[in-house]
């Protein structure tokens, strides 16, 4: 018996040429320059969607952005962030800003007027 290779594709597959230099990474393969592979049109990154022909189909790349946009919700209005001046371990030399969570908002111990400087920086945005 004789292998045979079936090309049905998928329904909303489209067939793509890739263009342009560099690879792209898809499902697990590399496609290279100049090689056809089928995808759906929201596999591909915006990145890469310049480099990339359809060969089979038409798509709107348009389309694909409104589907994927994700909404980010307003900023919350009229709540100002608490930030302190707390001493950094046991030292009294050094010193760290923590907001009202706790959170430690610089990576290393700060001297007093530097400290004082960075929350009038933070309090001001």
């Amino acid at each position: 018996m004789e292998r045979t290779k079936t090309n049905v594709m998928e329904e909303g597959k489209v067939s793509f040429k890739k263009v342009g230099g560099g690879s792209l990474r898809l499902g697990g393969k590399i496609i290279k320059p100049g090689q056809v592979f089928t995808a759906y049109p929201h596999e591909i990154p915006k990145s890469f969607r310049d480099l990339v022909i359809p060969t089979g189909g038409t798509v709107s790349w348009k389309e694909q952005d409104k589907q994927t946009k994700v909404e980010t919700p307003p900023p919350i209005k009229g709540k100002t962030p608490e930030f302190t001046i707390q001493p950094h371990g046991k030292s009294s030399l050094w010193f760290d800003i923590v907001d009202g969570e706790g959170k430690v908002w610089n990576e290393k111990g700060l001297k007093k007027e530097v400290a004082e400087k960075f929350l009038a920086n933070l309090l001001e945005k």
